[in-house]
């Protein structure tokens, strides 16, 4: 059982705020759990996907990166960042990164590059198209929306 102390801190004009700290034995190190890879992922994910404030998440998946650089489910996540704030060729990046490492195909890797590619400012065309057909041919189910097929037999 380690001793607690209570700190407090006096805010303003009458307000005081207190809280309980334990100390921690000098040769405990300090946890790492608020920084592990999971939890930097978890952090970035819920910034990004639920509240769409992907600038903050994206030091967060590099940061975890640096844990696991062979993480092809890492590159793709930061990528879909970066696409989302439409820094196109960063995210083209790390799809190009996350399908060089993926040990199994991804159809969503594949597919996310393929439309970057056609993003950019010189429509990489040619590029494109064979990322969205190795998608498809990978089963990818966005071709099973026939607006969306309809768009890609006119691009393609």
């Amino acid at each position: 059982m380690r001793p607690t102390f209570t700190i407090c801190i006096f805010i303003g004009i009458g307000l005081l705020a207190c809280a309980d700290v334990q100390k921690k034995p000098e040769n405990e190190k300090p946890s790492s759990n608020l920084s592990s890879p999971k939890n930097l992922v978890e952090r970035a994910d819920e910034l990004c996907k639920k509240l769409g404030n992907c600038r903050p998440a994206i030091p967060l998946y590099t940061q975890a990166l640096e844990s696991d650089k062979n993480s092809a489910q890492l590159y793709k996540k930061r990528g879909m960042a970066f696409y989302a704030l439409k820094e196109i060729d960063t995210a083209i990046s790390d799809f190009s990164k996350g399908i060089e490492l993926s040990t199994e195909k991804d159809p969503e890797l594949y597919f996310i590059r393929g439309l970057s590619k056609s993003l950019l400012p010189n429509d990489d065309k040619q590029g494109s198209c064979q990322d969205l057909k190795e998608a498809k041919r990978l089963g990818h189910h966005s071709f099973q929306d026939p607006e969306f097929t309809k768009w890609f037999q006119g691009y393609c």
